[in-house]
């Protein structure tokens, strides 16, 4: 799968620049309807390396990457958009309209060519900082809590006591125990991530798949935890 976005979220990560700027120690700003807008040396960030990085990306160094954005101290201080010609570049491939199919223009990266991007594996990231806001809030005890207590509406099978020792930490870790192959290629029909997307509810596919061992033991790649 081509990479196709890459984004930066730096409130929380090392500051390009190793100088220390008077901005670290203000309060981060949340934006309303739009980011309040500085520039990377007012955040304490080198500009030049957000050019390159920048540079890189138009010349094609990372793949078909369709946005490049940084956001420090909630301000947003780099924004770059790159367009690109899908229809081109999936010339002479078989892009039947599907809404899984990643090679078809019409549907990917921009979802039925609307502004709404595909995000795959980002979602992952996503779903660990909504988490995280959870246990700030208070809504969450921590991540060591058991994760099938959140899904007593799709009434799953506890009779596999794997499965009822299974935390919300194993499965933003990949270290759930459910028996999950997608090791392979995503062509081939048998990985589980193409069998969950072809399933009409992901969460109960997931919730019935049978456990192989216990959890928190071994990482397995599995976009299904997500």
């Amino acid at each position: 799968m081509q990479t196709r976005v890459l984004v930066v979220l730096l409130a929380v990560l090392v500051p390009l620049s190793c100088e220390q700027s008077a901005t670290e120690t203000m309060p981060v700003s949340w934006p309303g309807a739009t980011w309040p807008v500085s520039t990377p040396a007012a955040e304490g960030l080198r500009g030049s390396t957000l050019d390159s990085i920048d540079a890189d990306i138009r010349a094609g160094r990372y793949g078909l990457v369709d946005h490049f954005l940084v956001i420090r101290h909630g301000q947003l201080v780099f924004d770059r958009r790159y367009e690109r010609d899908y229809a081109a570049v999936n010339e002479g491939r078989d892009t039947t309209d599907t809404v899984y199919n990643y090679d078809s223009p019409a549907w990917h990266p921009w979802y039925r060519g609307s502004d709404l991007h595909t995000l795959q594996s980002v979602t992952k990231s996503v779903t660990s900082l909504a988490l995280g806001i959870a246990m700030d809030q208070g809504l969450i005890d921590s991540v060591g809590v058991p994760a099938m207590s959140w899904f007593d509406a799709y009434d799953p099978d506890m009779s596999d006591p794997r499965r009822q020792h299974m935390t919300l930490q194993d499965l933003l870790t990949m270290r759930s125990g459910i028996d999950w192959n997608e090791m392979i290629s995503y062509s081939d029909e048998t990985n589980s991530a193409i069998l969950l997307e072809a399933a009409d509810d992901w969460v109960r596919f997931v919730l019935e798949r049978p456990m192989r061992e216990e959890p928190g033991i071994r990482f397995d790649y599995n976009s299904g935890v997500s």
